[in-house]
């Protein structure tokens, strides 16, 4: 985002945990609970969309359901892939949630990838090894990526 603003370009960022903070525990992890919770990114990010701003989006979507009604819905859509092991992921989980799973404090099917797999999209626009790529060699491989499509 702060990229985006540097070149002057109007922009806002959505994460759908944000949303799922909005929506309270009337939200749970069941697959149409993250469907209800995509949907409404998709609605955000389409109003932005057409108020001018350059959206950017954060949200899981582990199930074909949700991915197809992104692939549908949003406006201007580009998916692109974070491709990040596990362990790495444990590494960095900042909000302490592969903790809470190994002391049974959270069940380990709330997170996809434990328990719940994670279906990787298939031929998302691009790619990006977080755990190889630096944040400045991933915004520079989006930047690549936009300015040639």
């Amino acid at each position: 985002m702060q990229y985006l603003r540097a070149q002057s370009l109007p922009s806002i960022h959505f994460d759908g945990d944000e949303f799922r903070t909005i929506l309270g525990s009337s939200l749970g992890i069941a697959p149409e609970d993250r469907l209800k919770n995509v949907s409404l990114c998709v609605f955000m990010a389409n109003k932005c969309l057409e108020a001018g701003s350059n959206v950017v989006v954060s949200a899981l979507t582990a199930h074909d359901t949700a991915r197809q009604f992104v692939i549908k819905n949003a406006k201007n859509l580009v998916v692109i892939y974070l491709d990040c092991p596990l362990e790495v992921r444990k590494q960095r989980d900042s909000r302490g949630l592969y903790h809470k799973v190994e002391t049974g404090e959270i069940k380990a099917d709330s997170i996809i990838g434990i328990e719940t797999p994670y279906l990787v999209p298939v031929n998302p626009h691009l790619v990006l090894r977080s755990n190889e790529l630096t944040v400045e060699e991933s915004v520079a491989a989006i930047h690549e990526w936009v300015l040639s499509n």
